[in-house]
């Protein structure tokens, strides 16, 4: 498991608990000693506070790194290039694809605690080390190229306003006082970055404080650039100088270009594309190319992301403010550019990419907005590379190579990788030009992008139960979607980079898998691996294809009828005698009439080939026939063939090839799963159940186990194997994904321990053990009732009414005998019942008792029919046996809320509702209680409601009793009596250990009374209001003494009584966590 799986249950306790108890410091030293790494991570995390809010570290950073250069200096440059219509399309291309990536960054910051590293962090806890270090790198890069880029855009607008003309001819400004060339530039430039690197070097801190100031100052600036597209009149620009064009003898550019305010014959000037030479690098321009000009200002939206190191809440801060940037942004993009449409023409546009600031009602604000933007994108970007170069280096994906990269200062703030960052940003400033690296930039932050999708993709995939985001607006389409479009403009923009940076994030990956050691983060391709084993296993095993005359069938049968004979030809004749003799000739009686019509369902793999070429070389060479070719469901109508199906192979070979990948040794709680084995004495009566645990095993395995009492020695043949046809036959009639194992024992306790011990194969191994309970209920034969069949079967044939298994029938009554020992007709006793249930935790499985359902019909219960009330699942996640640790909140707690979020998660249990029961005794503040619940449920990301339960009349009999039989000590012979008897115990034990004494049965059994538990039975069911589906109750850890197994039992069904279907669970491995 996780090695932080001790440090959540520790904070979760403590979280909900109250702080009186004596078992916390017990399990804080457990946490200690177990989980070193942690500690050391906690402690780091405390001495670096999170204080940035929604606004100051998500909004803030990633409208400024959305609108930077583009909004004030590009905005002109791509209407005037592409036209109003293209540019409007490029804006929702851009923000659609942007817009897919984050619902994934939503989903995936929404699914558990986010820590340094924004994207880097999460696709590495996602995808796995390798996938996320080589992602890392390339999200590193993308920023330091990024922030290179902002700055070159602001050294760009200072030079163009007070820089001298470069040409030396044209006169210069009173303003245009400094040099200009490519040294100058790149003086100036450094010059800027040495400005970022010192408010980086003091802190995250300072940094949201200058941006919020920056912020206030950009939003200044927009609203005048509006305002002045209504204030100023018409005017003429003096366009900036063109630099020199070679050898050419055509007329010189314009130098003059027109504001002419909102005109109709300007908008239509601007709605079609003009590409024209950039007059900056004397380029002509394209699509592709000012579409990756254009991206740049929508690539910020993981600056907020990127600070999730230094945000108080994460996962609530970075869905809420990046969405808001981006709507936020997207709106202001395309006010821009139909204003400018409408108002500037495209001379100006194209050759005056600061023109914004010679329409302002007052110049210089532009100016201080470009200065402002800038300066604060490029800011936000370097401390992003920063934050992503430290979180690579503190996990030790490239060794000793990064390890100065952990270093960090007093307040937290990683100097080191700062100041890296500073110096990879200072090499890309030589390349000059902003355009020249905005493809770069833009390819690596598609890249990424596409990454983030395909991790979210990764998680929905694997269907593992602890992915449950609370952010729930994305599917595993947006995912793709997300990817195509990131790829797709990647080789539209230039296929060259494009080619190169997935080359060299492949050959990262490869460096870092065969260098980095084993993480503890959990691998999702083992998850993926398991749920393409189940799936490909049940393809294997489970008959989907069956045909009403044959007990199996096979995916290759539908498949060669799809692709080759499973046709219907429809002409207007029959088709010739010698293509009649091909196969069965059958009428399409329920095509229209009046046509004749020749249906072939050739039953020949062989001989469907020659048949269907025949029927193509006539049909092709006639012109009287025309054929229509349309599905049909051959696999239900073909008969069992007997030489075999290659399907069968080619799965064999894909199941055993994912078995060996599958590695127990990588399991992690982020990916666990209920792997259920389930005993069944007679399937007629435990329809219920195994309907029912089918729906929570959340494509986890499932077993059917079934013990045959008797001994191979005195037996002619292995009667198991008759069996199992019967077995597989039920599974098909229920419409379940199971498999099957049947045992042959002495006794049903050791036929357990084999299903338990070999059921399963390499990582695909039952954790979680299901009994019905113990009672005198009368079974009942549900398989009698034709509503449990499943609907996508065909009917049989009337003939034959015969059921396709056969199981023997169930006692008459609960005085008849079946076959084997026991009382009642069962097949073992209360002792042997609950020693079974011990075994399992011994053998750290979980356990759960089914009682009551006989009574749970599937069909009725999840139905929607008009003026049924709603679905609900009742939870009480406390020792009900142990009315003094009804606060505590344990694994066995949490295991059992988990699988009623798993039962929640099931497409047919979505619309029910959890609701959470907590007693609370007098004393205690019910609304403190209530809180503190709610908070873990949060944190678990699990919605329940949640509700308080005074049960102080309930505890004042338990603790009646106590002081009764205090007083009154049964003397050695009395208790050695009750002892012996069915439901009496009198011998006293020491308590248990500390970290045993919640979750396990009371040694002071005979103190809780029936009076006692039949109060907390009434309580349970006056709470049922609506009656609940299926309730889940806490089952405690049976006693270490055998002698008291059958109170033991005798309690559980007091304290059930009558509840209708109810599983008591038992949790013995974490599997619920916090972590991403």
């Amino acid at each position: 498991m996780s090695e932080r799986t001790p440090l959540l249950h520790y904070r979760l306790s403590t979280s909900v608990n109250e702080q009186s108890g004596e078992h916390q410091p017990c399990l804080a030293r457990e946490a200690v000693e177990q989980s070193p790494a942690v500690s050391r991570r906690k402690s780091a995390h405390h001495s670096r506070p999170k204080k940035l809010s929604t606004f100051f570290g998500v909004v803030v950073p990633t409208l400024l790194s959305m609108f930077s250069v583009v909004v004030f200096l590009r905005i002109g440059f791509v209407v005037g290039q592409c036209g109003l219509y293209q540019a409007i399309a490029m804006f929702l291309v851009a923000y659609f694809i942007i817009s897919m990536t984050v619902l994934s960054v939503c989903a995936i910051s929404t699914n558990g605690a986010l820590d340094a590293g924004g994207a880097y962090y999460m696709i590495s806890r996602a995808l796995g080390p390798e996938f996320g270090g080589s992602l890392g790198v390339m999200f590193f890069l993308a920023n330091v190229c990024s922030s290179a880029l902002y700055i070159l855009g602001l050294v760009e607008a200072i030079v163009a306003t007070f820089g001298l003309p470069e040409d030396g001819v044209s006169p210069a400004g009173s303003l245009q006082v400094l040099p200009a060339g490519y040294w100058w530039s790149l003086l100036y430039a450094t010059g800027i970055l040495l400005l970022c690197l010192l408010v980086c070097l003091v802190g995250a801190e300072i940094y949201a404080k200058a941006s919020f100031i920056i912020f206030l100052v950009v939003m200044l600036v927009l609203a005048t650039i509006f305002i002045s597209f209504f204030a100023v009149r018409p005017r003429t620009i003096l366009l900036p100088a063109a630099p020199p064009i070679h050898n050419s003898t055509g007329p010189q550019p314009p130098t003059m270009a027109n504001f002419t305010g909102f005109k109709l014959n300007t908008l239509l000037g601007n709605l079609d594309a003009d590409y024209a030479v950039d007059y900056t690098t004397g380029t002509m321009m394209s699509f592709a190319t000012v579409f990756a000009v254009m991206f740049n200002g929508c690539t910020g939206i993981m600056a907020g992301s990127n600070m999730s190191g230094d945000l108080k809440n994460p996962s609530y801060s970075i869905p809420r403010g990046t969405i808001t940037a981006v709507i936020f942004t997207f709106i202001i993009y395309n006010l821009l550019s139909l204003m400018v449409a409408c108002s500037c023409d495209r001379i100006l546009l194209q050759r005056d990419y600061s023109f914004l600031r010679d329409i302002n009602v007052w110049n210089p604000l532009v100016t201080v907005g470009v200065y402002s933007s800038t300066m604060s994108a490029a800011m936000s970007n370097l401390i992003g590379a920063s934050r992503i170069l430290y979180a690579l280096a503190r996990d030790d994906l490239f060794g000793t190579v990064l390890s100065p990269a952990k270093k960090t200062s007093c307040n937290g703030n990683p100097w080191v990788s700062v100041l890296l960052s500073w110096f990879l940003v200072q090499l890309v400033l030589f390349t000059g030009k902003l355009n020249t690296i905005a493809s770069i930039v833009t390819i690596f932050f598609l890249l990424v992008y596409a990454a983030v999708d395909l991790a979210c993709l990764a998680l929905e995939w694997a269907s593992a139960p602890n992915f449950r985001p609370t952010f729930r607006y994305f599917t595993w389409h947006t995912c793709v979607l997300g990817i195509v479009g990131c790829a797709v403009m990647m080789f539209l923009i230039n296929s060259i980079y494009a080619s190169a940076s997935i080359a060299f994030m492949l050959l990262l990956l490869l460096l870092i898998h065969y260098l980095s050691p084993t993480s503890s983060w959990g691998y999702i391709s083992q998850a993926l691996i398991f749920h393409q084993v189940h799936s490909t296993v049940c393809t294997h095993t489970h008959i989907h294809y069956l045909s009403p005359t044959s007990s199996w069938g096979y995916i290759s049968q539908a498949l060669i009828f799809h692709q080759v004979h499973s046709t219907v030809c429809t002409h207007t004749h029959p088709l010739p005698q010698p293509y009649q003799q091909l196969g069965v000739y059958q009428p399409g009686s329920h095509l229209p009439p009046g046509t004749q019509y020749s249906v072939y369902t050739h039953t020949s793999t062989t001989s469907a080939l020659p048949a269907a070429g025949a029927i193509s070389a006539r049909l092709s060479s006639s012109t009287r026939y025309t054929v229509q070719c349309v599905h049909t469901h051959i696999h239900y109508l073909s008969p069992t063939s007997s030489w075999g199906y290659i399907s069968q192979a080619l799965i064999f070979h894909q199941v055993r090839k994912y078995l060996l990948m599958l590695d127990v040794r990588k399991d992690h709680v982020k990916f666990w799963r209920p792997q259920v084995l389930l005993m069944v004495s007679n399937p007629r009566s435990s329809v219920g159940l195994i309907t029912f645990i089918n729906d929570i095993k959340k494509s986890g395995l499932y077993v059917l186990g079934h013990v045959l009492l008797g001994d191979l020695d005195t037996l002619p043949s292995d009667p198991l194997q008759c069996r199992y046809d019967s077995w597989l036959s039920l599974v098909d009639h229920l419409n379940i994904k199971a498999f099957v194992n049947l045992t042959l024992a002495d006794s049903v306790r050791h036929g357990v321990q084999h299903l338990l011990f070999i059921s399963g194969l390499g990582g695909m191994r039952p954790n979680t053990l299901v009994l019905g309970f113990y009672d005198d209920c009368t079974p009942k034969d549900k398989l009698t009732d034709h509503n449990l069949a499943d609907a996508t079967v065909p009917t049989q044939d009337p003939e034959d009414e015969r059921p396709p298994y056969h199981f023997p029938a169930l006692r008459a009554s609960i005085d008849g005998k079946e076959e084997g020992n026991g009382e009642n007709g069962k097949v073992m006793g209360p002792q042997e019942y609950v020693a079974v249930i011990a075994d399992a935790m011994k053998m750290l499985k979980n356990v759960a008792l089914a009682r009551y359902f006989h009574q749970f019909d599937r069909a009725s219960t999840i139905s929607s029919s008009p003026g049924k009330s709603a679905l609900y699942v009742d939870v009480w996640p406390v020792n009900l046996l142990r009315p003094d640790s009804s606060s505590y909140v344990d694994t066995c707690s949490l295991f059992l809320l988990q699988l009623a979020c798993v039962l929640n998660m099931v497409r047919a249990w979505r619309h029910a509702r959890l609701r959470l029961f907590l007693c609370v005794e007098e004393g205690r503040s019910l609304r403190g209680s209530e809180a503190k619940l709610g908070q873990l449920l949060k944190e678990l990301r699990i919605k329940a409601n949640v509700y308080t339960v005074p049960w102080d009349q309930q505890v004042a009999l338990h603790w009646q009793r106590q002081g009764e039989a205090g007083k009154q000590r049964p003397s050695h012979q009395s208790r050695r009596e009750e002892e012996e008897g069915l439901g009496k115990m009198g011998l006293f034990e020491e308590e248990e250990e500390d970290d045993d004494y919640v979750n396990s049965f009371p040694s002071n059994a005979t103190r809780l009374s029936d009076e006692y538990l039949s109060a907390v039975n009434r309580l349970i069911l006056e709470q049922a209001r609506p009656p609940p589906a299926v309730r889940f109750l806490y089952l405690p850890r049976p006693p270490a003494d055998t002698r008291r197994y059958t109170a033991y039992l005798r309690q559980l069904d007091l304290l059930t009584k009558d509840l209708g279907p109810t599983l008591l669970i038992h949790g013995v491995t974490p599997v619920l966590t916090t972590d991403l």
